[in-house]
């Protein structure tokens, strides 16, 4: 059930925010740096964060030679702490920790996705299990690399450095909306969709869990939720360091270092990355390249075991990327069309910062394990491109600042595991503050310089706070039922600057019990049936008079039935699941002249199967695999037969992978070969079914050269150089004259060298 809201208004001070506007010389618009703190010519100030463009890197506007932003200090950084970790390792004399078992069988692995360590067989829920080994060998490098891998699961991420939009069953994302998938760094569930676009760099594990999880995840958990575990600190010192080099101009780097400070009370881990390309799509009108990246992350981590009941987690991080990111116009009708060049007289470019800290506790006792997770985040994105749908005398431009510092905390109880009856209980707690910031910009050289039209001004504040549990309980010694429930409410604010500090009010709230049931027949199959509620809460629009101010809430029902099975003494395990969806108020988003908003589907129903296996064929070689069907239907379209029986947006209707691994020991080395095939099909682009997606096939391969403790692998994305639009936006949903379409990345390739001490 989700509560509506309320409009009043309220005086505040003047606007906070304004874009300096570009200036037009020498028959080009140029974007010209300004100093912070230049009163003024402040470019935008949100709830006390200044930024300037000379201090976030926001785009030149230009015709020729697009100026690079070198990080070459924190480059240097990285490098002397990776000497320093070197130095401390060699003087500790420690021995290497040994690597990861590869050939794990169900019998021995864990996953953590419902709060408690639990084999992977015993759990009733789809979960595709990631291994550091596997991550590694994958070269899973970041959520779109995950989804490669996982059937009904997609990703797009075309507009911006920190825009992307997730897909799980069916169940999407909006610009600038809730995500439709809890993720969870190391026991944090991260605030801000910003930060999904995220690099995987010394990973212990993922964990993918498929259908509503927000009986323990919450309110965003609708389509599921992805765990991330990053490496703990090490009782022995070692450290990696890792290059690479690639086409496009693509330079890598990548250290850890790791081990005991005091022996046996605390552990400390620090890693970092840093990587920088020069793009390999071309920009015909500028002569440059429009899909240029770079960007850096550092990470640290210390865990501190006073007592054999008491340990304390502190983790922090920072990181900085700055990415290209142009679209193309497509002639009506043509959403496949990948032979027009990019060719915008202004490259489109956006910069994204990312701030976090969090202290986790755990306390045992004898009625159970008492977790604390408090957390806190800044994130920060500052976009500019054009609005003339790719053409190369734009008359129109937008820069775009989102703004979001949130903190947050989550208290638990965790029963013993060792018992018939098991329980989780908790409470949680959000406070965030997302604010948006968006100018337009009339390119005219008679009007210099441009004319600057502010269209939103948005002071946001977002207050959270759930209750949850979770009972599992063994009614025989082969049978558990599971009953969870969780109460979520949220309620959200919006100052509008621009109408003279009006404020919105909605809240939303909601009741999501989840039941299941598991049977082992025999200690290799387990049968299971479940059913779960989800629910994402609904939000503010920026005040326009094409979209409803405040847009109601997701909410799901699911059931679903699936069997896990081992099969062949552990060499070859299956999955399958079937389940069915119905999904009220399902979000979608468009872009109607100068306004952005969402809105939403009443009905839709969804009904999909899955299947997934492991075969390990013989010493070495391995095949892993995997197979969705989705079927997504409008059912409703506010109560007339508009858009009623068209396929639901945005996911697609067939989604396979399949990956073969083969290992070859030779006396002193040995080489891993692997390739992964991806093939997707039966995406529509929006409800009105008329721009559809040509089916994607994607391979990847890999050759590691692994003579332990030195590694040296070449590698390729994209192999055959599949060409594709990854997004695809109708005039309908983006104005202006013409549709327009993000392509995809070319071909890929490079080495790496790796060194573990």
């Amino acid at each position: 059930m989700a509560g509506g809201g309320t409009v009043h208004r309220r005086r505040r001070g003047a606007p906070k925010h304004g874009w300096r506007p570009p200036a037009y010389a020498h028959g080009v618009w140029r974007w010209t740096h300004m100093r912070k703190g230049e009163g003024p010519k402040m470019m935008h100030d949100i709830n006390g964060f200044q930024h300037s463009a000379g201090a976030n890197r926001l785009p030149f506007l230009r015709s020729v030679g697009r100026e690079k932003s070198r990080q070459r200090p924190l480059f240097g950084i990285l490098c002397a702490a990776s000497v320093t970790a070197l130095s401390v390792a060699s003087a500790a004399a420690q021995e290497q920790t040994s690597p990861e078992e590869s050939d794990k069988s169900y019998d021995t692995i864990v996953v953590t996705g419902r709060l408690r360590e639990e084999r992977l067989l015993d759990v009733p829920e789809t979960i595709q299990l990631f291994s550091a080994e596997a991550i590694e060998t994958a070269g899973i490098e970041g959520v779109d690399d995950l989804s490669l891998l996982v059937p009904n699961f997609s990703y797009i991420s075309s507009q911006d450095a920190g825009l992307v939009a997730l897909n799980i069953r069916g169940i999407g994302q909006v610009r600038n909306g809730e995500p439709s998938v809890a993720i969870v760094v190391d026991g944090v569930q991260l605030s801000s969709p910003d930060q999904i676009r995220q690099p995987f760099f010394d990973l212990k594990s993922i964990e993918v869990l498929k259908g509503p999880q927000g009986a323990l995840y919450g309110r965003n958990a609708i389509g599921g939720a992805i765990i991330i575990n990053t490496k703990p600190p090490s009782d022995e010192f070692e450290t990696t360091v890792e290059a690479g080099v690639g086409n496009g101009n693509r330079k890598s780097a990548q250290f850890v270092a790791s081990g005991p400070i005091v022996e046996g009370k605390l552990r400390f881990r620090v890693s970092g990355n840093w990587t920088e390309f020069d793009g390999l799509i071309d920009n015909v009108t500028l002569n440059e390249k429009a899909d240029f990246e770079e960007g850096h992350n550092i990470r640290g981590r210390l865990i501190f075991d006073p007592t054999e009941s008491l340990s304390i987690d502190l983790r922090g991080s920072y990181g900085r990327y700055y990415a290209g990111g142009n679209f193309v116009p497509l002639p009506n009708g043509e959403p496949n069309n990948t032979s027009i060049p990019v060719q915008s007289g202004i490259n489109g470019d956006s910069t994204r910062y990312l701030r976090d800290a969090s202290l986790k506790i755990d306390y045992k006792t004898t009625i159970g394990k008492i977790t604390s997770v408090t957390s806190w985040s800044q994130t920060t994105v500052d976009l500019f491109e054009e609005l003339g749908h790719g053409i190369p005398n734009p008359t129109l431009a937008a820069a775009q600042a989102r703004r979001a510092e949130a903190i947050s905390e989550d208290l638990r109880l965790s029963s013993p595991s060792d018992q018939r009856l098991r329980y989780t209980i908790g409470a949680y707690y959000l406070h965030n503050s997302p604010d948006l910031a968006t100018t337009l910009y009339l390119l005219d050289p008679d009007l210099d310089p441009a004319v600057a039209i502010p269209v939103a001004l948005n002071d946001n504040t977002t207050k959270a706070y759930a209750f949850y549990g979770q009972l599992n309980y063994d009614l025989l010694d082969n049978l558990e039922l599971t009953l969870a429930l969780r109460y979520d409410n949220q309620d959200v604010e919006q100052i509008n600057d621009l109408a003279g500090g009006a404020v919105t009010d909605a809240s939303f709230d909601a009741v999501q019990p989840k039941v299941s049931l598991a049977y082992k027949p025999t200690p290799d199959l387990l049968l299971y049936a479940t059913y779960a509620e989800g629910f994402r809460s609904g939000g503010i629009n920026p005040p326009s008079p094409v979209f409803p101010l405040i847009y109601q809430a997701d909410e799901t029902e699911n059931y679903e039935i699936g069997l896990k099975v081992e099969l062949l003494d552990g060499d070859a395990s299956v999955n399958l699941s079937g389940f069915r969806t119905d999904y009220t108020h399902q979000a979608i988003n468009a872009l109607i002249g100068a306004y952005q908003g969402t809105t939403t589907i009443p009905k839709t129903k969804f009904y999909g199967a899955e299947a997934s296996f492991t075969w390990r064929i013989a010493e070495g070689l391995d095949l892993i695999g995997g197979f969705g069907w989705l079927d997504g239907e409008i059912r409703d379209f506010d109560g007339t037969s508009l858009y009623v029986g068209n396929a639901s947006p945005l996911s697609y209707r067939y989604s396979g992978n399949l990956s073969a691994q083969y290992t070859v020991p030779f006396e002193s080395f040995e080489v891993i070969s692997r390739v992964d095939y991806t093939h997707n099909r039966g995406l529509y682009w929006n409800v009105i079914n008329e721009d559809k997606q040509d089916p994607v096939n994607l391979v990847n391969a890999k050759i590691i050269f692994d003579f332990d403790p030195f590694q040296f692998e070449v590698w390729s994305e994209n192999l055959f150089n599949e060409r594709y639009l990854q997004e695809v936006c109708a005039i309908e949903f983006c104005g202006g004259t013409t549709d327009i379409g993000w392509p995809n990345s070319p071909r890929r390739f490079g080495a790496t060298a790796r060194y573990k001490f």
